[in-house]
């Protein structure tokens, strides 16, 4: 063990200085200090002068402390930070940097603007809120906003009409919800032609056009279904009329035809049958046309073609087989049913007819 005696100190260094060169090369740990003592103690460590004359100054501030010593400034900065954050003085949110209630009063002006959904990053822009704050607010208030899913940051305004239901009405905000996705939608299938007037049966989801495949969505009692269709942008479209918010709607036209394609998803080609039967004084030859053009399938236009016969829609089925071609592929009416043994055949639309409840 080395010798601590002054004497002993004395006498080593006299005989080399070994323990002031030791002592130099090694200095002993520095004591925990707080305040200007721990700026001291910076600037003798980073200068390496144990005994650097500091002077003392009594700092009116944490700038004007670091001021003093403006060669060791950075280093002295991070040593007030560890050894004195009591000293650091941080911002006392007041009542009004807190901006309590600033979500409720978004909602509020929203709902005079006549609107019914919104996303977290319209709360956040307009109320000034942080993300987090802007959560923690909208959960105060549950039973006025609901959130559409809990992956999507998209929340649905509840007014006092809709509470029994849990969400307002889809056709309210799907404009909105596929604006914020950014993706083409419209209404379609069997929502689309109870739209015009074709509802032979209580439909309990709304059904949806889109491009990409899409979970379900269930808030309340309200549900929505997707359907995915590839060129979607082709397919005619127009807005709703009469409707409480804008909404992008299928053509009657593109509605029979879409029932005839999706008829495995809605329950079978009778029951796109029984929705295609009230639109038929609603379809146009015109329009007609430009649809089986745009589609461009001439399988499902061989089954329309059937039901629309079937229907005794004359003009629509001639307006039909002057469009496809002339040599036609055989199909089944139903493609679900795969059995293609002992079926009658149809000679002009080349139609397997599997199908008990439809007959020419």
């Amino acid at each position: 063990m080395l010798p601590d005696s002054p004497k002993q100190d004395s006498t080593l260094a006299r005989a080399g200085g070994w323990l002031r060169s030791f002592r130099s090369a090694n200095p002993p740990p520095a004591p925990r200090r707080s305040g200007a003592s721990a700026v001291r103690a910076a600037v003798r460590r980073a200068s390496g002068n144990d005994y650097a004359i500091v002077p003392l100054v009594a700092p009116s501030s944490r700038t004007d402390r670091f001021l003093i010593f403006t060669g060791f400034y950075p280093f002295a900065q991070r040593s007030v930070r560890r050894y004195a954050t009591q000293t650091m003085k941080t911002p006392t949110r007041t009542q009004e940097t807190r901006l309590i209630g600033a979500a409720e009063a978004f909602i509020e002006a929203r709902i005079a603007l006549g609107r019914v959904a919104f996303s977290l990053k319209e709360l956040t822009k307009e109320s000034g809120l942080s993300a987090i704050a802007a959560k923690f607010q909208l959960l105060r208030l549950r039973g006025k906003v609901v959130r559409v899913s809990p992956r999507q940051p998209f929340f649905l305004i509840v007014g006092p009409e809709h509470r029994s239901m849990g969400a307002p009405p889809a056709t309210w905000w799907l404009q909105a919800y596929f604006d914020w996705l950014s993706r083409p939608y419209y209404l379609a299938l069997q929502s689309a032609a109870s739209s015009y007037g074709s509802n032979p049966q209580a439909l309990q989801v709304t059904q949806v056009m889109t491009d990409r495949p899409c979970r379900p969505i269930k808030v309340g009692r309200i549900q929505v279904r997707f359907f995915v269709k590839r060129g979607i942008e082709r397919t005619p479209t127009q807005q709703l009329a009469q409707a409480a918010a804008p909404l992008c709607i299928s053509t009657p036209e593109a509605t029979a035809f879409d029932l005839v394609r999706y008829a495995t998803s809605i329950g079978g080609i009778e029951r796109a049958a029984e929705t295609i039967r009230p639109l038929l004084p609603s379809l146009r030859e015109r329009e007609l046309k430009r649809v089986l053009a745009a589609e461009n399938e001439p399988a499902v236009a061989q089954r329309l073609g059937f039901i629309v016969q079937a229907a005794r829609a004359m003009k629509l089925a001639q307006v039909i087989y002057e469009w496809l071609p002339e040599k036609l592929t055989v199909v089944l009416l139903s493609p679900s049913k795969g059995e293609r043994k002992n079926l009658p055949l149809v000679e002009r639309w080349q139609v397997l007819n599997n199908s008990r409840e439809l007959a020419l």
